[in-house]
């Protein structure tokens, strides 16, 4: 103000003085007239003038810093990427963004009120419900509310959100409005169930988990529950039938015998997969006969079911917590032991059984190699008697050549029975049935030397064979005989890219490679004790 006022006198003066320019004879006159006037009176005028343009000034600023902020409000709410809507508490909708159109598929016509609102986004029982928060938000005192939602869509889903509510003051026409803000977390809320599906539940069978079962068992561990048994079953053959048929074979294999101890179970039985393939059973109120009862249901289902031609077997075991007194884990044990203990019996004449069901099932997708299986295993058989070997060795050398090929099982049938050569990536996958037919064997009741037999039968006399690259006597001497019985019928048997050799023929082969591929001294006696008796 007080520079306004010295401004003021200060023009004004200047004023006064430029009146000294008028003539001589009227100046003094004019001066005196005027100047208490120019000096007491204008530079006050000039301070009320200023400040009222100042004003005027503060006042057109701030509205256009207000329609700014207005423009910018709108622009930020309706451009917001997550839903928000400004109602009134007689139920006006004044404005919802995009975002909460493009999530719920619904217009402005939709919802012009918050009644219309609930009603369409909530359940016939719930939207009344809905209605009584939303106008318990303009009776409370809180700052802000917040909660969470499944809301209906017009697409016919369901999202769900978590929704924060603030009041916003009163109107200028004395409405109270409220802000609402929602965050879709239906992604997010489904991930949550999975991932709490999953910390209980083993993905493969569907069943509960290790975790979920001790959890349990604490819980259910009380008097009212006594006898609590603990029924344990362990499946017979899964490596089998992984190594024979692959791992989605032995999958099925599990989510089929969990499927039938469910449907053989009662309601309030947990039952869960430890891992692998063993499974726990919590009984909760069974007896030692109602246990039984239950094992003799499970193993009648599986008589009716089976995994590429092999019959499902579980071994089970069990005992029971009778008194708060037992020790759980002594308890666990029992029910593992007597599991073990049913497996030794069971087991062995199983896996017998499966390699047997394997054999047949190659020879029915590859005749071929049924033929050559016998033709193997007769001609290694005569070569093992020209030797000399006992009747247990001529036994093993029999047997070893009829299961030699046993591991192509795990081939591709498009490799099997392929015409013609095969390509450098076919042979290389043919070249791992050694391996695979060693896995499978050595699953079966003692054919532990049956197996390594078959393991080295494409192993070479000067160690450029496989699987292992062994040479001369470290290569098993039946091994060594499936070798040469082996390449003698691929030497006499006709092929798409072949012609099959004379007895000549043959003969002059298996010489050529002696020290070789062959051992000398098996090849010399072949040729002089059995080749040279055998017609053209």
């Amino acid at each position: 103000m007080i520079e306004l006022y010295i401004f003021g006198l200060f023009v004004h003066v200047v004023m006064l003085v430029m009146f000294l320019a008028l003539p001589t004879n009227i100046r003094w006159d004019i001066i005196k007239e005027i100047h208490l006037v120019v000096l007491l009176i204008y530079p006050i005028t000039t301070v009320v003038y200023s400040v009222l343009l100042f004003l005027r000034y503060d006042r057109t600023t701030s509205d256009n810093l207000l329609v700014q902020y207005q423009r910018s409000y709108v622009v930020a709410v309706e451009e917001a990427p997550i839903p928000i809507v400004i109602h009134t508490d007689d139920g006006e909708v004044i404005t919802i963004n995009q975002t909460w159109f493009d999530l719920t598929g619904y217009t402005k016509e939709d919802i012009p009120t918050i009644k219309e609102w609930t009603t369409k986004a909530y359940p016939k029982d719930k939207h009344e419900k809905a209605l009584r928060n939303v106008k318990n938000i303009y009776k409370s005192t809180k700052k802000v509310h917040e909660g969470e939602a499944h809301i209906k869509t017009k697409f016919g889903t369901t999202i769900v959100w978590d929704f924060y509510s603030s009041p916003l003051g009163t109107l200028p026409d004395g409405k109270k409005a409220v802000l609402s803000v929602a965050t879709d977390v239906t992604q997010r809320k489904h991930l949550e169930k999975k991932l709490m599906h999953l910390s209980y539940h083993d993905e493969l069978t569907g069943l509960y988990n290790r975790r979920f079962f001790e959890v349990e068992l604490k819980r259910l561990n009380t008097k009212r529950n006594h006898p609590l048994t603990l029924l344990m079953g362990d499946v017979n053959g899964l490596k089998l039938i992984n190594d024979s048929f692959g791992h989605l074979a032995g999958d099925e294999l599990l989510k089929t015998t969990a499927n039938i101890i469910k449907n053989a179970c009662r309601q309030d039985d947990i039952i869960s997969r430890l891992g692998g393939d063993e499974f726990i059973i919590i009984l909760p109120n069974t007896s030692q006969k109602t246990t039984e009862d239950i094992v003799k249901r499970i193993k009648e289902d599986m008589k009716n079911h089976s995994i590429e031609s092999i019959e499902l077997s579980v071994s089970f075991g069990f005992s029971s917590i009778t008194s708060e007194l037992q020790e759980v884990e002594n308890v666990f044990t029992e029910a593992e032991n007597a599991m073990y203990q049913n497996k030794l019996f069971e087991s062995p004449s199983i896996r017998g059984y499966a390699i047997d069901i394997i054999l047949n099932t190659l020879f029915e997708i590859d005749p071929e190699t049924k033929i050559h299986s016998e033709r193997v295993s007769l001609c290694a058989t005569r070569l093992a008697e020209a030797m000399g070997l006992s009747q247990l060795e001529i036994q093993e050398v029999k047997t070893a050549a009829l299961l030699h090929d046993i591991g192509k099982i795990a081939t591709p049938v498009s490799i099997l029975n392929k015409e013609g050569k095969l390509t450098e990536e076919e042979m290389n996958e043919i070249k791992k049935h050694p391996e695979k037919g060693f896995r499978i064997l050595c699953s079966g009741p003692n054919m532990e030397n049956i197996a390594k037999y078959c393991l080295h039968h494409h192993e070479r006399y000067d160690g450029k064979g496989y699987p292992n690259g062994l040479s001369k006597e470290n290569i098993p001497l039946q091994s060594r005989i499936i070798c040469l019985a082996d390449a003698y019928d691929a030497m006499i048997s006709e092929r798409t890219y072949k012609k099959r050799l004379t007895k000549e023929e043959t003969i002059l082969e298996i010489k050529n490679n002696m020290g070789t591929q062959f051992d000398p001294e098996l090849a010399t006696i072949y040729i002089e004790k059995i080749l040279a008796h055998l017609k053209e």
